[in-house]
């Protein structure tokens, strides 16, 4: 069995000099020592050049490893450095290959361990334990803890009292692998340059084989940073960066997978000011990795190129009470609604004769509040003249979405994303019709972010909840995943909500931010709350409407028909819900009877019978009229010949007109 080494270093030659004393002083010698220097320039090519030419470099003498040495031109990262390295011995008839920093001291004993459990198990990967300080560093072993967004958790150090663990994500630090499986499955992606390179090569095999963890193989990691809290350097770009293309190619949810990425790194870029594109922020990571005392932040602050933004306090009123406002969307095309949104908005669509803007701008007048943002887009010079017309008290802020063609309202909600973060926030979609007890419902429930739900009914469609004894979210049902089984558990979303202006800050924004650089405008932006109640506190509840509490959504002509009867006078109401077709399904809380003459029919095993039968009778073409008729003589003690089947009036006055 033979074992092969790569080292990668750059400019810490001490270091170095030490590693490769710990590699040649194994128990189970290595044949193949390959040393990739990353351009130093502190005399590392020097030594290596006189290490490789003392050395007795003809395999296979006992004892004496035949030494690579790799002199790049230019310093490719640790990503670039490794995949040069398992390149080169990929070359060899080594079986084995271990992969180490210059900073990891293997103990003597190192190989052998891990060769006791080769010869005993049966994975493509094995590891050591990682310690710094005499202590065990749990950071360079971990589990998947959730493959949907690809978690990861540090193996605890209780495992470590085990002889021996299987887990799956490993650092390049002590990492032994198999060298076919190195042959099959390819090199490092250079282009990750830093960090994550290890996890993503990890994850490539993973499918193969988990990781075993040797116990008693020890390595000391000697230059592990101090602390927990992140270090802001230029390395944070590439962390970043390679973070989302391992969410693209290896998470069960790329999408969410890189929402959440954004939101994790968006603390360690906190400082950068809004609209700062990832390009400039790359050149300022390739201008600070010139030098590795300069920080990024410092880097940045030598840019100018970028927009700045002024943060936004909270309004208060004159007695120091913290005020609340509201935000409109309402930039949509209302195709739907037809000939009655051609040249005009969907929310100046007119119901029982009044515009629905209006009553929703009279509603919100009721409560105080320190502006209403309005953003438009669609016909949004109409509105915004219609709207000023109106006189409204409170003070209207509107804010135009362009592309409301090609976007959806995610990003019309992004567009406003400034003013959430200003106060406390009535958040209303603009085709709502709903009474003042609606809203009321919201603004007066202490509890500070809420979700405006009612109880699911036939008539609805849409985004449904199911929601603990508590009122939190317990998961967001999209319309592929709903069932009809499960509607007795379901709530419906009312699309009108109530965000802190804390919650949009720690929450609901940043997430906003990252949903749609991840998947683009065209979006809604209830997605960015599905995200949210992943989380184990996601920082809004739900609030349960009332059943008598009155509402409508208007998507199309019969939903504005539905809302004229729901929402008309009492006298004129039972009128106009008489003269709608096919019953009161549609209706909240309203219920159609029916007599039935027999109050005995259907029996109970007819129904059991139909519910059992109901696919085959719903997919299969009913029997002929023939079968049909010998079923009724039985039924009913006649013969064949005295009855006549048909399909409504006219097919039995046909039949017997023929008899």
């Amino acid at each position: 069995m033979k074992f092969a080494v790569t080292i990668v270093t750059y400019n810490r030659l001490e270091l170095l000099k030490e590693c490769i004393q710990q590699v040649l002083s194994q128990t189970v010698p290595f044949s193949y020592i390959c040393i990739v220097d990353n351009h130093s320039t502190d005399g590392t090519s020097e030594y290596l050049d006189q290490l490789a030419a003392g050395t007795e470099t003809v395999f296979p003498n006992a004892g004496k490893p035949e030494f690579h040495i790799l002199h790049l031109p230019e310093n490719i990262g640790g990503a670039g450095g490794f995949a040069k390295g398992l390149e080169d011995l990929g070359k060899t008839d080594c079986d084995w290959i271990l992969i180490i920093d210059d900073d990891a001291m293997i103990a003597a004993d190192y190989i052998e361990q891990l060769q006791k459990a080769i010869l005993k198990t049966n994975y493509l990967a094995y590891s050591g334990t990682v310690t710094t300080s005499g202590a065990i560093d749990t950071t360079h072993r971990r589990f998947i803890q959730c493959p949907r967004l690809m978690f990861y958790k540090p193996v605890p150090e209780e495992e470590y009292a085990k002889a021996s663990f299987e887990y799956d994500i490993s650092t390049f630090c002590g990492l032994l692998v198999n060298a076919d499986m190195v042959r099959k499955i390819g090199l490092p992606k250079t282009e990750y340059f830093i960090w994550f390179d290890d996890t993503e090569y990890c994850l490539r095999f993973h499918d193969q084989s988990r990781i075993l963890n040797v116990t008693t193989a020890v390595l000391n990691h000697k230059t592990t940073p101090v602390g927990s809290a992140p270090v802001i350097s230029w390395k944070n770009y590439y962390g970043f960066r390679n973070a989302i293309d391992i969410g693209k190619t290896y998470s069960k949810n790329p999408h969410l997978y890189m929402a959440y990425i954004w939101l994790n790194h968006k603390a360690t870029f906190s400082w950068i000011p809004s609209g700062f594109c990832l390009e400039t922020r790359k050149k300022c990571a390739v201008t600070a990795s010139k030098s590795t005392k300069m920080s990024l932040k410092t880097a940045i602050k030598n840019q100018t190129e970028y927009p700045r933004i002024t943060c936004l306090e909270a309004d208060t009123n004159h007695k120091g009470e913290k005020r609340m406002q509201a935000i409109i969307l309402a930039a949509g095309m209302g195709k739907r609604l037809k000939q009655l949104t051609q040249n005009n908005t969907k929310c100046m669509v007119k119901v029982n004769g009044v515009p629905l803007i209006n009553r929703t701008l009279n509603q919100l007048e009721q409560h105080n509040l320190s502006r209403i943002v309005i953003v438009t887009g669609y016909e949004g010079q109409k509105l915004r003249e219609h709207i000023e017309g109106l006189h409204i008290k409170t003070p209207v802020v509107f804010i135009d979405n362009p592309v409301y063609d090609r976007t959806n309202n995610i990003y019309s909600l992004f567009l406003a994303k400034d003013y959430l973060l200003k106060e406390d926030t009535l958040l209303l979609e603009s085709d709502i019709i709903f009474e003042d007890s609606v809203l009321n419902s919201l603004t007066d429930d202490p509890r500070d972010s809420l979700a405006l739900a009612a109880k699911y009914e036939s008539w609805m469609d849409g985004t449904c909840l199911v929601l603990s004894d508590q009122d939190d979210i317990e998961a967001m049902i999209p319309g592929k995943k709903f069932r009809f089984s499960d509607t007795e558990h379901y709530y419906k979303t009312v699309n009108l909500y109530k965000f802190s202006q804390e919650f949009s800050r720690t929450h609901y924004v940043p997430f906003l931010e990252a949903y749609t650089k991840a998947l683009g405008n065209n979006e809604y932006y209830e997605q960015v709350l599905k995200v949210l109640v992943t989380l184990d506190d996601p920082g809004i509840k739900a609030k349960r409407l009332d059943e008598n509490q009155r509402w409508y959504e208007i998507d199309d002509i019969q939903d504005l028909n539905i809302a004229e009867s729901i929402f008309a006078p009492e006298k004129e109401r039972t009128h106009l819900i008489q003269k709608r077709f096919g019953g009161y399904w549609r209706y909240p809380k309203m219920l159609d009877f029916c007599y039935l003459v027999n109050s005995y029919y259907p029996p109970q095993k007819m129904m059991d019978e139909i519910k059992h039968n109901f696919d085959v009778l719903a997919r299969q073409y009913p029997s002929g009229m023939a079968v049909n008729s010998l079923l009724a003589a039985r039924n009913f003690s006649l013969r064949q010949d005295q009855i006549v089947v048909g399909n409504g009036a006219a097919e039995l006055i046909k039949a017997l007109w023929s008899v």
